[in-house]
């Protein structure tokens, strides 16, 4: 069965992560994306190296994570040629994807007021920074800043008498936002079908951000306060608590009716779970400090899987704490395929993560590699109908680059 974008096409005229894993999960979804590039490729693709990755035409696998299943054409935007060009595939296509920032979207005539007006049809998808708006509207804005930083996450969700700030993992804040965007996008092109108009789909890192805490925004204005530390949590029913081997497993229980049961079975206390001053929401909150060293002492006589097994013979949700190694052998992500093999293009295998949606009729797959700067524009220009001729001249005045497996990057 056909994937449920497959016959869209979407241009991805994007770089680093927020936009790019937008599009790729799209491409997942089926959509045909041509991803834009100019001659030297995107600031994106060394970016690897920074984290200790290889990021080469062999293997690439920082950029790989966003970039698979699309194909690349490499165009001049600084050209007119190329200009034109660009202004041709959009014309045929339905959506397009950018993070670029505001400014030089206008500069670029890239902004939706001018292709608004060129390409009506089209669904337009934007992710910057900070917004369309404000003081900030055209500040560069990475992952680390204008997610974790502006937000109060960074800061505020790590005991700051022990550590401060919080060292994120990288595009944490990009693939989140890419995930709502990439539902915009796919409304809007639903909404495209029934009218025959395009639209304008916009987020923000920031916007994304201020949504994921927006618990913690909304409860700081009754008293709560951040940050929180794992000896003074929210409630210490939902915790991280060490067994003793050093294992440590977090328990959440929010089912008030399930308080009097989860006292007496996991905290071993039959006394507490009678008494209404622990045994509900209310009570549990205003003891809470008194609770987590109640609840610490008795999982501190478990080992990890004892306690795993006590927790789920008793069906409460819990997990032990994972480090990030961990996930790659997890069975939970590898049978789910959450997690799979991928071979690079030099035969280098490694674990890569797959888009988090997928569909019951169709199968998760990995249609084209991660394209190199340029490699498919001959095949997209004819497909598009640009002649040969028209094709060899372009390249001529170095309107675009046709990127030829094994050869050096311009």
């Amino acid at each position: 069965m056909p994937k449920p974008l497959e016959g869209i096409r979407i241009v991805d005229l994007s770089y680093h992560v927020a936009g790019p894993a937008t599009t790729g999960i799209l491409a997942d979804w089926g959509a045909d994306v041509i991803k834009v590039e100019p001659p030297f490729g995107e600031p994106g693709r060394p970016t690897g190296l920074s984290i200790g990755m290889r990021a080469d035409d062999g293997c690439n696998p920082y950029f790989g994570i966003d970039n698979t299943n699309k194909r690349d054409i490499s165009i001049n935007l600084k050209t007119e040629a190329g200009k034109e060009l660009l202004d041709e595939i959009l014309g045929k296509s339905q959506a397009m994807v950018t993070n670029f920032r505001p400014e030089a979207l206008k500069r670029m005539g890239l902004d939706y007021e001018i292709i608004s007006k060129k390409h009506p049809h089209l669904v337009y998808g934007s992710v910057t920074g900070y917004g369309e708006k404000g003081p900030d509207k055209d500040a560069p804005g990475y992952d680390i800043v204008a997610f974790w930083a502006r937000s109060g996450a960074m800061l505020d969700m790590v005991d700051a008498s022990n550590v401060m700030p919080i060292n994120p993992v990288w595009a944490f804040g990009d693939s989140a936002t890419a995930c709502s965007l990439a539902g915009g996008v796919a409304a809007g092109i639903i909404q495209q079908m029934r009218t025959g108009k395009g639209c304008k789909v916009f987020t923000s890192l920031y916007a994304q951000a201020l949504y994921n805490c927006s618990s913690a925004i909304s409860s700081v204005q009754f008293g709560d306060k951040y940050p929180r530390t794992r000896l003074r949590p929210a409630t210490a029913m939902s915790n991280a608590y060490q067994c003793k081997d050093g294992t440590w497993i977090n328990i959440s229980l929010y089912e008030e009716p399930r308080f009097p049961e989860f006292l007496e079975k996991i905290a071993a206390r039959p006394d507490l779970a009678a008494n209404s001053e622990y045994n509900n929401v209310a009570g549990a909150k205003r003891n809470t400090e008194e609770l987590v060293q109640i609840i610490s002492a008795e999982v501190g006589k478990y080992t990890g899987d004892e306690m795993e097994r006590k927790l789920k013979e008793n069906d409460f949700a819990y997990s032990i704490i994972h480090h990030i190694p961990d996930t790659i052998h997890d069975m939970q992500a590898l049978e789910n395929g959450y997690i799979s093999e991928y071979t690079h293009r030099d035969g280098t295998k490694t674990m890569m993560v797959n888009p988090p949606v997928k569909f019951d009729t169709t199968e998760t797959s990995f249609r084209y590699d991660y394209p190199l700067c340029g490699e498919h524009t001959d095949e997209i220009l004819k497909e598009l109908g640009v002649g040969q001729e028209r094709i060899d001249k372009l390249k001529e005045i170095g309107a675009v680059y046709q990127r030829e497996l094994g050869s050096a990057l311009a």
